[in-house]
């Protein structure tokens, strides 16, 4: 699987770090954790721990914005990490 890089690092503002956790709130509201990790092939405990402290990692944020059925909802990694200015993938 490829690994994502991130340029360049930022750190978000208190405004942008409030629509982070509203946007994965509303990640995962609409879908679980288990099943997230299933899906994304990551360890449930990662993927609790990061609904628990209601943030995303941008690789995890990567990871569940290509599950089909996150597709279909309309999530993609821009609107989980709008902070993330340049994605690229290698």
């Amino acid at each position: 699987m490829p690994k994502t890089t991130i340029s360049p690092h930022t750190k978000p503002s208190e405004d942008m770090k409030e629509t982070i956790k509203r946007n994965t709130k509303l990640l995962f509201d609409n879908f679980s954790a288990p099943f997230l990790a299933d899906k994304a092939s990551l360890p449930y405990s990662t993927v609790n721990t990061a609904r628990f402290r209601n943030k995303l990692a941008p690789q995890m944020a990567h990871d569940f914005a290509k599950i089909k059925e996150v597709k279909a909802f309309g999530i993609t990694r821009e609107f989980l990490r709008p902070d993330i200015i340049n994605w690229y993938v290698d």
